[in-house]
């Protein structure tokens, strides 16, 4: 998924961190440039709602991070009822690059209202130009 539903939970990823060494309240170890925020959320569509299932990533502390490090006192899978926005997910085989992404032969757009899923539309993507 190329969307980032947990940005509107979590403080903004410090600019120009040193890897590894996060700033301020941002509560993930960043390890590696390609993944900035630190973390990787696994979502679950069930019923037309968005849930949270899992995050896998390091805290400053070192410990692994866990969904209750950001919903304490919330049962498992977490209801998404914060996101609205378009979820994006990339399908089939790649294609090619554009600048410095990778692109696939589709992707699945949902549209999404307080963690419902209101619709679904599939976009054919084309190889890129060079």
């Amino acid at each position: 998924m190329s969307s980032e539903p947990l940005s509107k939970q979590l403080p903004l990823p410090p600019i120009g961190i040193n890897i590894g060494h996060a700033k301020d309240t941002y509560p993930f170890e960043v390890s590696c440039s390609a993944l900035w925020r630190g973390y990787v959320g696994h979502w679950e569509i069930k019923e037309s709602r968005l849930y949270l299932l899992r995050i896998e990533g390091r805290l400053l502390n070192g410990e692994d991070a866990s969904v209750s490090d950001i919903f304490p006192n919330t049962s498992r899978p977490v209801f998404a009822d914060w996101y609205s926005g378009k979820l994006i997910c990339s399908g089939g085989n790649e294609i090619g690059y554009l600048d410095d992404f990778m692109v696939y032969e589709e992707d699945l757009v949902f549209t999404v209202r307080f963690g419902v899923i209101l619709g679904r539309e599939v976009h054919r993507n084309e190889v890129p130009k060079e």
